[in-house]
């Protein structure tokens, strides 16, 4: 954030989207002591079986491999395949690992990078966020 802040002019503006934790309710209920069990989460019975019905050459699917609530830090097992002629000819898989952030705790980093917070939006729209937005776009001006 401070290497955008560096890049704007004097009055430049950042808008940043930010994809609440909360945002998918299966993911989200990943975070209850109780479904701790459920990761990491099994791949799909039908991964690799069926050629993709919309005649794509790839297929791509993730599963949660790891959540560290604490840290608020969730790491994703992503699993693509390319098929050719109706079989799968190559398999790839990687582990990407995210932070995540509330709405508040974004609008903290900006600040401390130096930006002043104009507005936070619901969606990508132009309404302001609500407690019922689960994705914001933060307006932060240099």
């Amino acid at each position: 954030l401070q290497h955008f802040y560096q890049h704007l002019k004097p009055g430049g503006v950042l808008l940043l989207d930010n994809y609440l934790p909360y945002q998918d309710g299966t993911e989200w209920s990943l975070w209850q002591k109780e479904l701790r069990n459920r990761v990491p989460e099994p791949w799909p019975t039908t991964l690799g079986k069926t050629p993709p019905a919309d005649g794509s050459d790839y297929e791509l699917h993730s599963r949660v491999l790891a959540l560290d609530r604490l840290e608020q830090r969730i790491t994703r097992q992503m699993r693509a395949l390319l098929w050719r002629t109706g079989h799968v000819v190559g398999e790839e898989e990687y582990a990407l690992t995210e932070n995540l952030y509330f709405g508040n705790e974004m609008g903290l980093l900006l600040e401390r990078a130096g930006f002043e917070i104009e507005a936070i939006q619901h969606g990508y729209t132009e309404a302001e966020a609500t407690a019922e937005s689960d994705i914001i776009v933060l307006i932060g001006r240099k």
